[in-house]
């Protein structure tokens, strides 16, 4: 199997040259090529969406999950209502080449236009949507926010955690659980 970073540029004469451990013929467009295996690899690994409105937390957040060795792309929304929007594929999200629909999303509660519950009720009221995991990741402990985000389908409830090397962790957790060893139903976006 070859394994390459979903970002490294493929062009003949290098990585391109080989897929499953073909030679690819020079008549073949490596911009092309490029594109589809990275598509392919962000399928095949999957893709995080982030919904957060806080743009610090977000670059904490993505900062965390790099420094973590997060193996997995993460496509930011700034709202609830851009969460919706790209997982209908509506408007700019349309191209699910540009925007594949996410393996796990991250919902803050939080946000402005639409809040993260209801995103989650959302998505929960969508039959070919309503299997995609949806983890609360928001800054509020109080009980009736988690009792109400496990009621609308939330699948887990996880609280920032206010350093950095604890935001490292959950990283590594969040993904290690939901992305390697949770088994991943088939979502139809």
């Amino acid at each position: 199997m070859l394994n390459f970073d979903y970002k490294q540029e493929i062009c003949c004469g290098s990585l391109g040259d080989l897929v499953k451990g073909r030679l690819i013929p020079s008549c073949v467009d490596c911009s092309a090529l490029n594109f589809w295996l990275t598509a392919f690899c962000m399928v095949k690994k999957g893709l995080i969406l982030l919904a957060e409105d806080e743009e610090s937390d977000a670059l904490i957040m993505q900062r965390a999950m790099k420094k973590a060795g997060l193996h997995y792309p993460l496509q930011r929304v700034s709202n609830g209502e851009e969460a919706i929007h790209y997982l209908a594929g509506e408007g700019k999200y349309s191209d699910r080449h540009l925007h594949p629909f996410p393996s796990l999303l991250l919902c803050d509660l939080k946000m402005p236009r639409t809040n993260g519950f209801e995103v989650i009720e959302w998505v929960r009221a969508r039959p070919k949507l309503r299997r995609l995991p949806i983890i609360v990741l928001t800054a509020s402990r109080e009980h009736s926010d988690v009792n109400k985000a496990f009621d609308l389908g939330a699948n887990s409830y996880v609280v920032k955690p206010t350093k950095i090397d604890h935001l490292v962790e959950v990283s590594k957790s969040l993904q290690q659980y939901w992305l390697e060893i949770n088994e991943k139903p088939v979502i139809y976006s």
